[in-house]
C-alpha cells in the first residue's frame, strides 16, 4: 500500500504576487517546459525500510531479511553492494523511524553511525562507527541500552546520544569522540527536565511549572525563552512540535501545539485557526516574527522536493505553510470531525514572515493532519489536492496548472513496518514492531502505481544524490540513474 504525500504557514501579501490560478512553465520559458527521461543504470534487489544516506560514493541504507535488520553499504556508480551488518534499533521508542546516520569527522570524512545487537541483553547493543566502503569498524562502544538515535552533536564535533548502563537507571546524554573512539558523558544540563526538540540543539527545559524553549550546547543553554511568551498560555511540546533551520538566514522556524484539555479519552474540540508559527534568531532566541492562524510545512507528510527540504543544505528557496479556519473534533479510534474548514497554503519570506504567494484550497482535510496527499512532481513542484481536481502548485511562485492524467508523478507509501525480535517493553506490554521511512513509488495523478519511463526533474527532486548517480528506495529494492 502507499499514499500521495500531502502538501504547505503570515503577514501582507504584495499586490504584485503571481496569480495562484494560472499556469507556469517549470524552466521559465514562455512554453511548458520539456523534460529527458532519465537512464536506469543498476538495480539491487534489496528489501530496504526506507531512502539511503550519501556517504562519500557510497550508500548506506537499513534492509531487513525475515527478522533480521542490517546497515548496508552500496557502491553509488554500480549498484554493487559492498557490505552488510547486523543492526539493532536500540531502546529507542517505537515510534521514532530507523534511517541510516551519517556524521563527518573533522577531516571531512563520512562514517556511517549504527547500533550493532550485543549479547549482554534484550536491546542492548553497541554505537558503531564504520567504514562506508568497507563496513569495518572505526570505532565501537561497549554495550549499552540507547534511549535515542546516534547524531552528530551541536558542535559538529562529535557523535551525541541518549544511553543507560543497566536496567532501571536513568538514561544520561554522552558523546562519543571522533578524534579517539572515547565515549565521555556531557556536562550537567540545565536545571529541570530537558528533550530535545529540534536542530541546533533546540530544547523544551521545565523548571517546575514554567517551560522554556531553549538551545542547549555542551551542555549548557545559550539562552531560553518562556514557551509562554513566545506562543500563549495554554501552549506546550506536550501539544507537539515542529522546526526547522534555515542556515543562510540562522533562524529557527517552527511551532509547538496546545495542551490537551479534558480526560484522556474525551473528545477534544480543537479551533484550528489556533496555532501559532514563530522564527527565532538561532544565535540568541530573539523573536523574529510571529505568525497566528499557520504552521510550516502544513503537516509532516508534506511532500517538499529534496532541494527545499535537505538535511544538510536546510529547508531551502521555497518554504510553504498551511493557514487554518474552522474546528475539529478528535476522539479516541474514530475519524476527526470536521467544521467550517477552510485551508490556505502560502509561501513566505523566512526573514520576515510575510507571505510571498497565497493559494486557497477550501476544506481539504488531508492538510490538516498527516493525511497522506499529495506527490513531488518536479523540482520545485508538488501535487495537490483542490476542490475541483488536483493541481500541480510551484512552491516558489504558487502558480498551478492541471496535471495530465498521464504524467508521472513521484507518490510516497506508507512508513515501512517490520517486526524486531527483541521487544521494547511498555510495562508489561513487549512491542516488537518497529517502522522504518517511506519509498518512492512512480505513479500518476490519481496515485495509481506505474512503470512508465521516468523523468530526469522529478527523480533529481526525489531521489539521493550521489556524483552522477539518483538513486531511489522503491518496493523492490534500490534504483540507481543517471540523468540525460
Amino acid at each position: 500500500m502507499f499514499a500521495l504525500l500531502s502538501g504547505c504557514t503570515n503577514a501582507s501579501t504584495p499586490d504584485d504576487r503571481p496569480d495562484p490560478s494560472s499556469s507556469v512553465p517549470t524552466d521559465g520559458s514562455d512554453q511548458p517546459a520539456t523534460t529527458s527521461p532519465a537512464e536506469q543504470v543498476w538495480t539491487l534487489d534489496l528489501r530496504v525500510i526506507g531512502a539511503p544516506r550519501a556517504a562519500g560514493d557510497a550508500a548506506v541504507v537499513y534492509a531487513v531479511e525475515g527478522d533480521t535488520l542490517s546497515l548496508v553499504g552500496v557502491d553509488a556508480a554500480t549498484g554493487e553492494q559492498l557490505w552488510s551488518q547486523p543492526a539493532s534499533p536500540g531502546e529507542v521508542v517505537p515510534g521514532i523511524a530507523i534511517v541510516p546516520t551519517v556524521v563527518m569527522t573533522a577531516a571531512e570524512e563520512p562514517l556511517a553511525a549504527y547500533f550493532r545487537p550485543d549479547p549482554a541483553g534484550n536491546l542492548f547493543a553497541r554505537l558503531v562507527l564504520a567504514d562506508p566502503r568497507t563496513g569495518e569498524d572505526v570505532f565501537a562502544t561497549e554495550p549499552l541500552l540507547f534511549r535515542s538515535p546516534p547524531e552528530q552533536c551541536p558542535d559538529d564535533r562529535d557523535v551525541c546520544f541518549q544511553a543507560r548502563a543497566v536496567y532501571g537507571e536513568a538514561d544520561t546524554s554522552q558523546r562519543l569522540r571522533l578524534t579517539d573512539g572515547t565515549v565521555v558523558q556531557e556536562p550537567p544540563g540545565p536545571e529541570g527536565f530537558v528533550r530535545g526538540i529540534g536542530p541546533k540543539g533546540l530544547s523544551d527545559v521545565r523548571i517546575g511549572d514554567l517551560e522554556y524553549l531553549a538551545r542547549i550546547e555542551d551542555g549548557a543553554a545559550l539562552w531560553q525563552v518562556p514557551i509562554s511568551d513566545l506562543f500563549g498560555p495554554t501552549f506546550s511540546t506536550d501539544g507537539g512540535w515542529g522546526w526547522d533551520y534555515f542556515a543562510e538566514e540562522n533562524l529557527l522556524v517552527g511551532h509547538v501545539g496546545q495542551r490537551r484539555v479534558g480526560a484522556a479519552g474525551s473528545p477534544q474540540e480543537q479551533n484550528l485557526a489556533a496555532v501559532v508559527s514563530v522564527a527565532l534568531d538561532a544565535a540568541t532566541g530573539e523573536l523574529v516574527w510571529r505568525d497566528e492562524g499557520s504552521l510550516p510545512n502544513c503537516t509532516t507528510a508534506l511532500p517538499l522536493p529534496r532541494a527545499l527540504d535537505d538535511e544538510d543544505s536546510g529547508v531551502g528557496p521555497g518554504p510553504v505553510r498551511c493557514r487554518y479556519a474552522g474546528g475539529v473534533v478528535l476522539q479516541l479510534e474514530q475519524d476527526p470531525v470536521f467544521s467550517e474548514l477552510d485551508v490556505t497554503v502560502e509561501g513566505y519570506d523566512v526573514r520576515t514572515g510575510d507571505t510571498t504567494w497565497t493559494l486557497p484550497l477550501g476544506a481539504v482535510e488531508g492538510l490538516v493532519f498527516d493525511g497522506g496527499v499529495g506527490a513531488v512532481a518536479g523540482p520545485q513542484e508538488i501535487l495537490l489536492p483542490a476542490p475541483d481536481g488536483p493541481l500541480l502548485v510551484n512552491l516558489t511562485t504558487g502558480q498551478t496548472e492541471e496535471p495530465a492524467e498521464d504524467q508521472v508523478l513521484f507518490c510516497a507509501s506508507e512508513r515501512v513496518r517490520f517486526d524486531y525480535p527483541e521487544p521494547f517493553y511498555v510495562d508489561e506490554l513487549a512491542l516488537r514492531e518497529r517502522s522504518g521511512g517511506t519509498l518512492t513509488i512512480p505513479c500518476h495523478p490519481d496515485g495509481a502505481a506505474t512503470s512508465d519511463p521516468i523523468p530526469s526533474p522529478p527523480v533529481e527532486a526525489v531521489a539521493v544524490e550521489i556524483a552522477d548517480r539518483y538513486i531511489l528506495a522503491t518496493e523492490s529494492g534500490l534504483v540507481g540513474y543517471r540523468l540525460e
